[in-house]
């Protein structure tokens, strides 16, 4: 299995609005995308100071869905 973890930080005075637009579009990916096993996409809470905005995290069975994924045009566009 691979695991693949993203965290994202925006510039400051990014609206929140605009970090859930990513976050939405994001979590349509695996409809789109079968190799994907897991697949959870979370903004920060704001808790702690410091902390990246976003967080990505998603299971593969193996390198080729991996590769799918990084390369999918919807994805690529997203990111």
């Amino acid at each position: 299995m691979i695991r693949h973890v993203v965290l994202l930080d925006f510039l400051p005075g990014t609206p929140l609005e605009h970090v859930e637009g990513i976050a939405t579009a994001l979590r349509a990916l695996p409809e789109r995308i079968p190799p994907l096993r897991s697949y959870e996409v979370g903004i920060d809470l704001g808790l702690v100071a410091g902390n990246a905005k976003l967080a990505v995290l998603a299971a593969f069975d193996d390198l080729d869905g991996y590769q799918l994924y990084r390369d999918d045009p919807v994805h690529r566009r997203i990111i």
